[in-house]
């Protein structure tokens, strides 16, 4: 869950750089491309809490996570948008940064909570340290994030391009996100065995002896 906070904000923070010089091709007003810098921020706060909401029902977090990294990735293909693609039109800019604006919020507001609940599954106890130590986890992971995105992302945006650099970054987040469902998988597999396990020895201990 951490990598995923660090892929966000790594993600984000290079779009801070080499968002602004994209958007100059297009001969937009000051204005226009502050409306546009503030389209993702907008929809994060307005979809924010419909997703924290739905993780509150129950409903898997987990999910919501690989979903909305899924969503970040398609974001990233279409601002450039990525050279396969096509060529590059403002609409389809925008309709990205819409896209990266909703799939942010949908791949961040639960992990917080995943990642309490984890430590809470491998014993640690439901106190103010455990939640001090996720809460450490966490801001440690999106600020380092969001300083390689912006020094790193700037690097190799100016040796390959933004269009590429986009490309790259969702390469990366992609490859992150079947990490994550590899490892949803295999968490699952041992859940459900030990679980039988451990039904198995509460059977064997209820039979009466003889």
């Amino acid at each position: 869950m951490s990598m995923t906070v660090f892929f966000a904000f790594f993600g984000l923070a290079f779009l801070d750089v080499g968002l602004g010089p994209h958007l100059k091709t297009f001969n937009l007003s000051v204005i226009v491309t502050g409306v546009i810098f503030m389209t993702a921020p907008i929809l994060y706060a307005l979809t924010a809490p419909i997703w924290g909401w739905l993780v509150d029902r129950g409903h898997a977090g987990r999910i919501m996570i690989v979903v909305g990294n899924l969503v970040c990735v398609t974001g990233m293909v279409l601002i450039g948008p990525v050279p396969i693609v096509g060529k590059s039109h403002l609409w389809l800019t925008i309709l990205a940064i819409v896209i990266l604006g909703i799939g942010f919020a949908c791949s961040q507001v639960p992990v917080f909570r995943d990642m309490l609940m984890t430590a809470r599954a491998h014993g640690f106890p439901d106190e103010l340290e455990t939640h001090g130590l996720i809460s450490g986890v966490y801001n440690f992971f999106y600020p380092f994030g969001a300083f390689l995105g912006a020094v790193v992302g700037g690097i190799i945006s100016d040796r390959i391009g933004f269009r590429w650099t986009c490309s790259v970054i969702a390469l990366m987040v992609f490859t992150m996100v079947m990490v994550m469902i590899i490892f949803m998988l295999i968490s699952r597999h041992l859940s459900h065995k030990r679980k039988s396990q451990d039904e198995q020895d509460k059977g064997s201990e209820e039979i009466p002896l003889k």
